[in-house]
């Protein structure tokens, strides 16, 4: 969602009114759903990657804090990159992602899974 104002002769007519960015900017919705969204467990969804990724993030961060170190955790920059490998361009918002794991195969969906790693 985006917000919008709208002016006739430079006086505002209405303000903040809520609007879908994809409507407008389908890339940038797409790059926001995936940096904001996935990547952050921002968005609302119950598919099982997305819950098992979120629950390993949790996971990670509690244990970040416990041992006072911040670097367990890989930046979200490179989570919201493995997402980008895989979600294709189509989705652009959570219906559009609701709808593509509908449809996309088991071997992509077992693929969005992330996994630690110990190194």
């Amino acid at each position: 969602m985006a917000l919008e104002t709208g002016t006739i002769y430079g006086l505002p007519v209405y303000s903040r009114r809520r609007i879908s960015l994809a409507a407008h900017d389908r890339q940038e919705a797409r790059k926001l759903l995936i940096t904001e969204g996935l990547s952050q467990c921002e968005v609302k969804s119950n598919l099982p990657f997305y819950r098992h990724n979120c629950q390993l993030i949790a996971e990670l961060e509690k244990l970040e804090h416990k041992a006072r170190r911040q670097d367990i955790l890989v930046d979200t920059s490179l989570i919201a990159a493995f997402y980008e490998q895989y979600v294709p361009e189509e989705v652009f918002n959570e219906k559009s992602l609701e709808n593509w794991a509908k449809t996309a195969s088991a071997e992509t969906l077992q693929a969005l899974h992330l996994k630690k790693r110990i190194c």
